[in-house]
């Protein structure tokens, strides 16, 4: 039972985290002017402050590339393993001091 709520609860957290990523990366450039359905390059940043255009950039390559679901994905599968080492760990631990105390 233990496992079955860490799994889903680090899954939930895994995914609002990778998804307030992409949406927080988006309410900027959107606050900063950017134009999301411009046709050209000067279209999209005609409405961008010169002082922002670098910041803008910045956040228009990083929602580039793959999306938050494929990154949350890749981000569970690396924290699955951590979470089942530390629940067996536990298992194997509160076994071994039971085993213990019947002696």
């Amino acid at each position: 039972m233990f496992i079955t709520i860490t799994i889903v609860t680090s899954l939930l957290l895994i995914l609002i985290l990778a998804w307030w990523n992409d949406k927080s990366n988006e309410i900027l450039l959107h606050h900063y002017g950017y134009n999301f359905d411009a046709m050209s390059e000067t279209e999209y940043y005609q409405n961008v402050s010169p002082e922002n255009l670098k910041e803008v950039k910045k956040l228009e390559y990083n929602n580039m590339g793959i999306g938050w679901p494929i990154i949350a994905l890749i981000a569970f599968m690396y924290n699955l393993p951590y979470l089942l080492i530390i629940y067996l760990g536990n298992y194997f631990i509160s076994n071994l001091r039971k085993a213990k105390k019947a002696e």
